[in-house]
């Protein structure tokens, strides 16, 4: 005869691995971190995509790593922020103890090449902060390319839907994320 106590652990596994099997896109991490990086110039500025902005960069931790689009590369998984590859910067952690995002989905994402067209429509190619909101299902918002900083070409998008990362920054405070870490390398 068998204990009754190990015939419900046996269907309480049963049940788990029920659920999560048909439910393998739910994040099961404890919080989720999201990484912004304040990117120096070779002369010590810093990289502003927006006047007044801070952040030209954004990763996820997910799976003992970083997710990230990054220009060259498009969207892959690092172990760490050195593997980034900005010379100079700093980072800020921003963590929420109950946020929760499709790894299916950003798997989904891996691999995809740059947006260097910033459009949001778009599902062959994607930017940083694009990636986040998507995972996140954050509404775009109407875009600004100051051509001081972007030059002229740019000026034509204005008005698009899209994030930046600074904008990003700011919804995710609003959200309810925490710094946990102010810079460090």
């Amino acid at each position: 005869m068998i204990p009754l106590q190990i015939i419900r652990m046996n269907h309480l596994f049963k049940i788990a691995l029920f659920f999560f099997g048909f439910f393998p896109s739910v994040n099961l991490q404890a919080q989720v971190d999201l990484a912004f990086f304040k990117v120096y110039r070779p002369n010590g500025k810093l990289l502003q995509l927006e006047p007044g902005g801070s952040f030209a960069h954004v990763a996820i931790y997910a799976k003992r790593g970083w997710v990230h689009a990054h220009p060259r590369r498009g969207v892959e998984w690092i172990s760490d922020f050195s593997k980034i590859g900005y010379p100079r910067y700093e980072v800020v952690i921003l963590r929420h103890p109950h946020a929760k995002f499709s790894e299916a989905r950003l798997r989904s994402f891996l691999g995809l090449p740059y947006d260097w067209e910033y459009d949001w429509a778009t599902h062959q190619s994607i930017y940083c902060s694009e990636l986040i909101g998507k995972l996140f299902r954050i509404r775009p918002v109407p875009m600004v390319f100051d051509p001081k900083i972007w030059g002229p070409d740019y000026a034509k998008k204005n008005g698009l839907p899209g994030l930046s990362p600074d904008r990003l920054y700011s919804l995710a405070r609003q959200k309810g994320f925490q710094v946990i870490s102010r810079p460090h390398r």
